[in-house]
């Protein structure tokens, strides 16, 4: 009866076993891309597929992290995409604050060549055009890695 009983589990399993991986997704119907979301204020979006369906902006988000952790490439390339966005986000924040100190100073009438305001404006402008906006660059080619390796992980192997 155990014989019986193990050959009918061992008959049941192996089929199981041998269907693959459960997420029977193809390449073009799972790859992903960034587009442009359309007009001027228009933010890039993640998608899927060849239709395009929309899966997350391509900002930091708890979607994109749970679609990265596929593999330990696309999760390293993302770690560091939210790193970087992370630091330019703050960088040209910090930045467009200083610019409007300086304008806010440039209001009290107290100029000159070295005045604070000048100094805010210029701060405000190393931040954000030479901290956040090279941040932001390497923020998108991470993005662009993760993503590459997670397609990578869409292909079956030759």
């Amino acid at each position: 009866m155990k014989r019986l009983v193990l050959l009918a589990l061992t008959l049941w399993t192996v089929p199981a076993s041998a269907q693959g991986p459960r997420n029977a997704c193809s390449y073009q119907t799972c790859a992903l891309r960034v587009v442009d979301g359309g007009g001027y204020f228009g933010a890039q979006v993640v998608v899927r597929g060849r239709e395009g369906f929309a899966v997350a902006p391509a900002r930091r988000s708890g979607t994109l992290d749970e679609l990265f952790a596929v593999n330990d490439s696309s999760a390293s390339y993302y770690a560091r995409f939210e790193t970087h966005e992370k630091y330019a986000d703050w960088a040209g924040w910090t930045g467009a604050g200083l610019m409007v100190l300086g304008f806010i100073a440039d209001l009290s009438g107290k100029g000159g060549l070295f005045s604070r305001s000048f100094v805010l404006y210029g701060g405000g402008l190393a931040l954000t055009y030479g901290v956040a906006v090279p941040l932001q660059g390497k923020a998108s080619t991470d993005l662009a890695g993760a993503i590459w390796w997670y397609n990578q992980s869409l292909v079956p192997p030759p």
